[in-house]
């Protein structure tokens, strides 16, 4: 191994003319720490950063100490006067929601808000049902009206109601044909155009129905459909007439009349023309005028049951005083509300109705 050699010269007495810094010279200190040198290491630009630093970090928590109170002295005092700028400013802005809002504060304010005004109550309707009014039983008796009930009613039906629009006289209008069904009643162009009666076009009756506005609508089929083998197909038919009709004329009172009672020499004629046979068809239309939320009137109870020879010719339709007694009945079974508060008046009479010859009338079938 080599050994190194290492020569150190001191060096002494050696005239400096520099600041008499004397560190450069090898000697017994030169690798010693040095006062002189820490010293000179802070110096007056130090200790001025250093200052800086502490006063930028003092503002800044001085900033964020005061950035709240700063921020709630920078909301609007809500309890002074507005401005004049500020009350410009809000009198041309948009009303806001917030703004339009009653004050809870506000001694004029109601808790309750605004008063409604209230609404006004619906047009008194004497032709309305009573309230609960039940449609699965018959029409019950009422103070009886005069003719001029049936100033704006319209009957629909067979030959029967032919008969009974001239042997009593009653004043309304008609669509009745000799053999008319719940179904031709759809079907049939049988009748004159009231606007144009000349018009060799002829309409059906649920086109003549629409002519008019009429307040009542008396129907009177099922003599014509005892015949038929399937009732469901007749009472099928039956409501779909019913529907028809209320199409046209929502607001009117519909009467399902029941078919009347024949007599003995009916039902030799026709097998299928019998009392009992018509009692099943009624009950049948009973409940379907409770489906169809309309009038049941019970006509057949007016009469006997056969009905007596006196009355009809051929047992099916019925001579003048038994017309008669068919009006009666229907002006005794009428859904009539009188006003609250007013008395009731007989309405006036009608001007008669002149019958100069007796209807030419089917001896079978209606």
């Amino acid at each position: 191994m080599q050994e190194k050699k290492i020569t150190i010269t001191h060096v002494e007495d050696i005239p400096l003319e520099s600041s008499g810094d004397t560190s450069w010279i090898a000697g017994p200190n030169r690798y010693q720490p040095h006062t002189a040198a820490r010293r000179r290491r802070f110096s007056p630009r130090f200790f001025a950063a250093a200052a800086l630093m502490l006063l930028a970090v003092g503002a800044g928590a001085l900033i964020y100490a005061l950035g709240p109170r700063d921020a709630q002295a920078s909301e609007p005092d809500k309890s002074a006067p507005p401005s004049s700028a500020a009350r410009e400013e809000s009198a041309s802005a948009p009303e806001s929601a917030e703004s339009r809002a009653p004050s809870a504060l506000s001694e004029d304010a109601s808790e309750e808000g605004p008063e409604e005004e209230p609404a006004s109550e619906p047009a008194f309707d004497p032709y309305a049902p009573p309230a609960g009014y039940d449609y699965s039983s018959p029409v019950p008796e009422s103070a009886p009206r005069d003719e001029s009930w049936f100033a704006d009613s319209i009957f629909i039906g067979n030959s029967q109601t032919q008969g009974l629009l001239l042997y009593a006289a009653i004043p309304a209008d008609a669509c009745a044909d000799v053999g008319l069904t719940v179904e031709t009643a759809a079907t049939l162009q049988e009748f004159d155009d009231p606007d144009d009666p000349a018009s060799e076009e002829k309409l059906t009756a649920l086109q003549y129905l629409e002519k008019a506005d009429y307040q009542k609508v008396y129907l009177l089929f099922g003599i014509n459909e005892l015949g038929w083998t399937n009732e469901d197909a007749f009472i099928s038919k039956y409501a779909a007439l019913i529907e028809a009709v209320r199409a046209t004329h929502p607001d009117a009172q519909i009467y399902v009349q029941s078919i009347l009672p024949v007599g003995e020499k009916a039902s030799k004629d026709k097998p299928y023309l019998t009392n009992s046979r018509i009692a099943e068809f009624n009950a049948r239309l009973q409940k379907m005028a409770a489906e169809q939320s309309v009038y049941y009137l019970d006509v057949a109870s007016a009469f006997q049951t056969p009905l007596p020879e006196e009355l009809s010719s051929d047992g099916i339709h019925l001579v003048r005083s038994g017309c008669e007694t068919w009006r009666d009945y229907i002006l005794s079974h009428c859904v009539y509300q009188e006003e609250p508060g007013t008395e009731s008046a007989p309405s006036e009479t009608a001007p008669p109705v002149s019958v100069t010859a007796a209807p030419t009338l089917p001896k079978n079938g209606g």
